[in-house]
């Protein structure tokens, strides 16, 4: 394309452009051109290596991503171990409690039969006899009480009396 335009009818019938310096003119144009080429290939030289760069980065995430997955999935199965650990010792407990619930009250039912003879035979009902030991311990405090409060009033009156 040059070349043709240095060989343009204009430009033979001008005395400025002899052969000489035609070719001269197309060996600079072709220098520049082959600097500029030449700057193109360094350019995509540095850009493939950025692409390499940038795809090692990607790499090397996408490999953190999968580990921090892997990571995260034997959390996940470490956490439900625990949480079925915890859920059969839950219910270790709630059968130890119930199995504790039921002795306790065979207890009391082998206690009741054990009383029933003694109450047949005294002509006393269990109910009425623990209301009776529970009125007799009320009465038994608050006399206590009333003892305390007397003497606390002796004392204080003695106090008194010392004190002329």
């Amino acid at each position: 394309m040059v070349q043709n335009i240095l060989e343009s009818p204009n430009l033979e019938s001008s005395s400025l452009f002899s052969n000489e310096f035609k070719k001269l003119l197309i060996s600079e144009m072709q220098l520049a051109l082959i600097n500029f080429f030449r700057g193109k290939e360094n350019d995509s030289q540095d850009i493939e290596e950025a692409i390499g760069c940038d795809a090692k980065s990607l790499c090397q995430l996408k490999y953190l991503a999968a580990d921090a997955e892997h990571e995260v999935v034997d959390k996940f199965v470490k956490l439900a171990e625990m949480l079925s650990v915890i859920e059969s010792e839950v219910d270790e407990r709630q059968l130890s409690d119930a199995k504790k619930f039921f002795e306790m009250k065979s207890e009391v039912t082998k206690l009741r039969t054990k009383l029933q003879p003694l109450i047949a035979k005294y002509g006393v009902d269990l109910e009425s006899s623990i209301a009776a030991y529970n009125d007799g311990a009320e009465e038994l405090n608050k006399l206590r009480s009333e003892l305390e409060e007397l003497e606390s009033q002796n004392d204080a009156l003695r106090e008194k009396l010392a004190s002329y």
